[in-house]
């Protein structure tokens, strides 16, 4: 079953502005015992679903070629991707995590801001000298917990039920102009979840996708730009999957393409042995046409899946 979780939105907001110390990790909420506290982010943290990152750390080449198609004649400025480009999101300049303890439920949200850079080289020197551009983002997720009445083999009371996917969108909200608004996963052509609102939360058994190895599964996702720039397409959209090949867990960065209904598809095979999470990463495209503007607009929802072993 899914739920909201608007209320208790709220109370986090509140918390996280007591709880801040513009550093590092900020711990704060109502209820429980500090113990309990630091046992629910040990399972947070141990479940491998609530990572910072989505892709590889600063700038990789683009090893396929990524052309979206835009449909209609092109009337804007084109725009190419450049051959290397990527992030670095660095260390959390602030990490706000609010926990709400009733009973033996706890309720998280979990908000973390970075101050990083956004990399790319769009000289045509033929040389990997890559310009930084300004890159702030902030990581939301949020999760529902429930305390086992004895510990489990491995020694936690805390048990992770519900988990939303997880989502980077840029810190100052009047840069939020691109916005992934539709995500659906099929495996092997069945509906596995359907994404309409990222700070969902779903159940870790029984709604988030259990793939195999030899599963193809098609994501497909709805994107709005509203940032107005007149480029041809106005956004690129990928999938990262941390699937390489078989046995290699790097980041893999996936162009979807558009179709003739406007959405953006890509389909992929599974070859990775670990649970994990895929993402999909709009970017507007006037962040490729300059070197060093603040013109970085992304939004990023990340969603979980569990793995058969």
């Amino acid at each position: 079953m899914k739920s909201t979780i608007g209320a208790w939105l709220a109370l986090g907001a509140m918390v996280f502005a007591a709880c801040t110390d513009g550093t590092g990790p900020g711990v704060g909420g109502p209820g429980g015992t500090a113990q309990d506290r630091s046992e629910v982010t040990a399972a947070l943290d141990a479940s491998g679903y609530s990572s910072d990152s989505f892709s590889d750390d600063g700038a990789v080449e683009m090893v396929v070629p990524a052309e979206p198609s835009a449909s209609g004649a092109a009337t804007g400025d084109p725009v190419t991707l450049p051959r290397v480009w990527g992030r670095r999101l660095g260390q959390p300049i602030n990490r706000n995590i609010n926990i709400n303890i009733a009973n033996d439920t706890a309720r998280v949200s979990h908000a973390v801001d970075f101050d990083g850079k956004f990399m790319l080289d769009i000289t045509q020197d033929n040389q990997l000298n890559p310009t930084e551009k300004p890159l702030k983002v902030t990581r939301l997720q949020n999760a529902l917990l429930v305390k086992r009445a004895e510990a489990d083999a491995s020694g936690r009371r805390w048990k992770l039920v519900q988990l939303s996917p997880a989502r980077w969108v840029v810190t100052d909200q009047a840069k939020r102009t691109v916005s992934v608004t539709h995500i659906v996963v099929e495996v092997n052509g069945a509906v596995k979840i359907d994404v309409t609102d990222p700070a969902t939360l779903y159940d870790v058994d029984n709604q988030l996708p259990l793939l195999a190895q030899g599963d193809v599964v098609k994501v497909t996702a709805t994107v709005s730009n509203t940032t107005g720039t007149n480029n041809t397409p106005d956004t690129f959209v990928f999938l990262h999957v941390r699937d390489r090949g078989v046995g290699v867990r790097g980041w893999a960065r996936l162009p979807m393409e558009k179709d003739a209904d406007g959405n953006y598809v890509r389909t992929w095979t599974v070859n990775a042995d670990v649970r994990e999470r895929l993402a999909v990463d709009a970017i507007d495209a006037q962040t490729f046409k300059t070197q060093t503007d603040d013109d970085y607009r992304s939004d990023v929802v990340a969603i979980p899946y569990r793995l058969k072993q």
